[in-house]
């Protein structure tokens, strides 16, 4: 299921739990998702949706940053928005520790 399909299913589950915030963020973030292939006719690629997630968790983390302690309730509404991107962004591979990387390097330089 591709990127802006799995944001459908999730902006349709809000809607059919009246969950007004979500499912406004949902619609936008669609939308938003939804440009870079519209602007061309065609639909958008997992790639391009990837940095518009991307541009969205980017801006809430400069959001969350700027918005002051006593704001309880803006900052609880960015981090609800923060955990929606999060939901339909890829999970990152696991990091290497510095001797696996070392192994890894030296495979690649003996093969070279």
């Amino acid at each position: 299921m591709s990127i802006i399909e799995q944001i459908k299913a999730g902006h349709l589950e809000a809607r059919k739990k009246r969950d007004q915030p979500a499912a406004a963020f949902l619609s936008l973030l669609l939308s938003e998702c939804q440009k870079p292939g519209k602007n061309e006719n065609r639909e958008s690629t997992d790639d391009e949706a990837i940095k518009v997630l991307n541009k969205f968790k980017t801006n809430a983390e400069l959001n969350l940053h700027h918005t002051p302690a006593n704001q309880i309730e803006m900052i609880a509404l960015i981090y609800s928005e923060m955990t929606l991107v999060n939901k339909f962004l890829p999970a990152l591979p696991p990091q290497l520790g510095a001797q696996e990387l070392a192994q890894v390097m030296t495979a690649i330089i003996v093969e070279v």
